[in-house]
């Protein structure tokens, strides 16, 4: 490098370069292995004639010139062949976790960090576990609810609130101040970094589709998301997505439904979460070890009878939504381009549905033990949807859901416009409809049955909705009260087929005026 000249910089390497450096580097070291052995050689050479010639200066000093030239005309690039262009090395993300397993405090214990809370649906920053037990740390309890409003011994109820028995002892959750809180944990704790789920309900409730997705990760993701506000509608956001999801109360072979479908969404929508049971909450007691999680969402389902929004609607994730939250179409959008990413059915933010095509889904539930339509009303629903393909190109599918493989189900929902059929746990597949598009689902009763289970998740992802009693319709405006009669899990219930299809090409063409 001349004076004044200035330096090269250094440029990143392709990884064809890389290999061909590699070989380049293992080539000269073998040629400097030849070299040396043949320097030894020389020099041993050297030595033996140099002792044969004795005092023989005149040998000596050819031998020893011979050798002089022999050396010095070995050139560096010889030697070391020629040389590497310096790397540049990308600088890694340091891993904290790897490197601080401990947050340490001295005396200085970090106080809970209120973000939102809505009965049942806390998110809070700094919460410490120890020996089952919750603490929350703060010189302000005032700032925080009542614990029974958080957490609760989660105790399996069959009809009605159970929080009576439920009430929370300080076995499951304190408040605690700051000098408490050094008298039981000392000076640190081991980190939980990232953002952790923490389910605090029974078995019960993640051993079915619907309860896991359209209640549990509902209500999770809803209060989560209320740190972005400005989610797309193509599922955009700054959220990172959780580390970990931790059932304490369920063990690995009660979790999930009968058909996989809630995992195979877990997997699917958060691939690197990972799915903590009873098991894993065990083993961390065991260990007497005070735990940080850092940032944590908690969902109660007994919690949230306490809330206002649970008489006459009875769902878990309606205070969650009382929360700040993007818009309708937009909160919900990230884990939706989760899943059809995951389902190699994402070439645009839109399904197929957003070009134009309607596609009508009837999920059939004749083959189930109980909740059956009318068997010929049935045909005669099946029969009246083949008009729409036949006078006006729509996509018809009947289908027994559970005869296809997940993702033959989840991928055949996400292009559904319109999803129809009787209240059951198949209609959770209408979560994964686009609603840019415009959709609909229709659920069918008994004559004054009905429950919100499925209108309430319509209505929060901006979708429309019809509940159907034989030829009558209703939609968000003018709902019933929820209701179970007798018959509500009947085999023979009515359904108007042709004033489905009148509803349904009502909506569609307004959707999508030709």
């Amino acid at each position: 490098m001349g004076v004044g000249s200035k330096p090269r910089r250094p440029r990143a390497l392709s990884s064809l370069e890389d290999s061909r450096q590699t070989s380049q580097f293992s080539l000269t070291r073998v040629r400097r292995g030849f070299l040396y052995s043949f320097v030894i050689i020389g020099a041993a050479w050297l030595l033996f004639f140099r002792t044969r010639a004795g005092s023989n200066d005149s040998f000596s000093k050819t031998i020893r010139e011979k050798a002089y030239l022999l050396t010095s005309s070995i050139s560096d690039e010889d030697l070391y062949g020629p040389p590497i262009p310096p790397r540049r090395v990308k600088a890694r993300i340091p891993l904290q976790s790897a490197i601080q397993p401990l947050r340490l405090w001295g005396r200085e214990v970090p106080e809970t960090r209120i973000i939102g809370i809505a009965g049942g649906w806390s998110l809070l920053d700094n919460v410490i576990l120890m020996n089952e037990t919750m603490f929350i740390v703060t010189n302000h309890p005032e700032s925080f609810p009542e614990p029974q409003f958080m957490f609760s011994k989660s105790i399996e109820a069959a009809h009605g609130p159970s929080w009576p028995q439920s009430m929370p002892t300080s076995k499951e959750i304190q408040l605690i101040n700051t000098t408490s809180a050094y008298s039981l944990f000392g000076s640190s704790a081991s980190r939980i970094e990232g953002v952790t789920f923490f389910c605090n309900d029974g078995p019960q409730y993640a051993s079915n589709y619907y309860q896991l997705w359209a209640e549990v990760f509902f209500g999770f993701w809803r209060t989560y998301s209320m740190l972005d506000l400005n989610i797309s509608r193509d599922g955009v956001t700054t959220l990172a997505p959780p580390r970990r999801i931790i059932f304490p109360r369920i063990t690995r072979e009660t979790f999930d439904d009968k058909g996989g479908l809630g995992a195979y969404i877990s997997r699917a929508a958060f691939p690197s979460m990972g799915l903590e049971f009873a098991d894993t909450w065990a083993d961390r007691n065991e260990t007497n070890r005070p735990f940080l999680l850092e940032r944590v969402v908690i969902g109660d389902r007994v919690a949230a009878e306490h809330a206002s929004e649970w008489p006459g609607l009875y769902k878990y994730a309606a205070p969650a939504f009382t929360l700040p939250g993007s818009p309708q179409d937009a909160w919900w959008a990230p884990i939706r381009r989760g899943l059809i990413q995951f389902l190699d059915q994402y070439d645009s933010p839109r399904s197929e549905s957003a070009k134009g095509k309607v596609v009508v889904t009837y999920i059939s539930r004749q083959r189930s033990t109980r909740r059956k339509l009318h068997s010929g009303d049935h045909l005669a629903l099946i029969k009246a949807l083949e008009t729409l393909h036949r006078g006006y190109n729509y996509e018809v599918n009947v289908v027994n859901m559970e005869e296809l493989s997940k993702k033959d189900q989840l991928s055949l929902a996400a292009r559904t416009t319109v999803m129809i059929g009787l209240h059951g746990n198949g209609l959770t597949h209408a979560l994964w409809m686009d609603p840019n598009v415009r959709p609909v689902l229709m659920e069918f009763f008994c004559d004054q049955g009905y429950s919100s289970d499925y209108e309430f998740p319509m209505r929060q992802l901006g979708i429309a909705y019809y509940g159907w009693w034989n030829d009558k319709y209703f939609g968000h405006q003018n709902l019933p009260q929820v209701n179970f009669p007798r018959e509500f899990h009947a085999n023979n219930i009515r359904i108007d087929a042709q004033a489905v299809v009148e509803l349904i090409l009502q909506h569609t063409q307004e959707s999508y005026p030709s």
